[in-house]
């Protein structure tokens, strides 16, 4: 009886060798979280960056559209008989803020404008939804100001159709997070 005592004694684990087990454990777990936490934030960042040049790539495309259409041959351009010989127009960071006549509402006080005009060469409509029928002039004048909601930074398009006139209204914001 007595060796069926002492070989019962010895089969289990000493509280020693539990809590080094324990503490392994610990050990194994907490570096497997760290490794967990390391990619997901490696995966936001990715998500920021490629949002960013998605963004980016986004918005150039919009603008060359707009900057092709008035790079073609449109002599003669008239709206109301105004001569619009130049199609591509900028301001750099000197744009009126505020309101009142000429004024950007909301417009950041170093932000730079390209303003484009162009005949429209088939039915279309301009950066914010006006249609325009072939052969009338659309204006659109694209700026940095900030957005209501939330209040960031964007690529605002303001557009007119047919007026000859730049655009005087907030517009609509095409891409938020924009720096000027």
């Amino acid at each position: 009886g007595r060796e069926m005592k002492s070989l019962a004694f010895r089969s289990g684990m000493s509280l020693i060798e539990r809590m080094v087990a324990l503490l392994l454990g610990s050990v194994l777990i907490a570096g497997a979280s760290k490794i967990l936490v390391s990619n997901m934030q490696s995966f936001r960042l990715q998500d920021n960056v490629s949002s960013a040049q998605e963004a980016g790539r986004l918005g150039l495309e919009i603008l060359l559209t707009d900057l092709r259409r008035a790079g073609l041959d449109n002599p003669g351009m008239t709206v109301g008989g105004v001569a619009m010989n130049v199609g591509i127009t900028g301001r750099n960071g000197s744009a009126t803020t505020g309101t009142g006549t000429g004024a950007v509402p909301g417009l950041l006080a170093a932000s730079d404008e390209v303003t484009v005009a162009y005949a429209a060469p088939v039915d279309m409509t301009n950066c914010e939804g006006a249609t325009a029928l072939a052969g009338q002039v659309i204006v659109n004048r694209y700026y940095i100001a900030v957005d209501a909601n939330p209040a960031i930074p964007a690529l605002f398009c303001a557009g007119t159709v047919n007026t000859g006139l730049a655009p005087t209204t907030a517009g609509a914001a095409l891409i938020r997070g924009v720096e000027s």
